[in-house]
């Protein structure tokens, strides 16, 4: 995967694209707590039984991290249950 693009005036308007913001509507990006806690909502508002996890970095390591936060969280909430 090739390394982010700089961030344009162009990118931004496309950024604010109604197909772009559909797809970005479920994205969780923050904090662990706060990816925590949107999961757990979308869990509850959706009452989907299966979720599928996409991280686009270009780093390998950042995405290993990105998918071990994941499992955490996901562990986290199905002990909680």
């Amino acid at each position: 995967m090739e390394p982010a693009a700089e961030m344009t005036p162009e990118l931004r308007e496309m950024m604010n694209h109604p197909s772009v913001q559909n797809m970005l509507k479920y994205s969780f990006i923050g904090s662990k707590a706060t990816v925590k806690r949107e999961i757990k909502e979308f869990l509850y508002t959706t009452q989907v039984n299966e979720l599928i996890a996409v991280t686009n970095t270009s780093d390998y390591n950042d995405r290993i991290k990105s998918y071990n936060y994941f499992a955490e969280i996901m562990k986290e909430i199905n002990e909680e249950d």
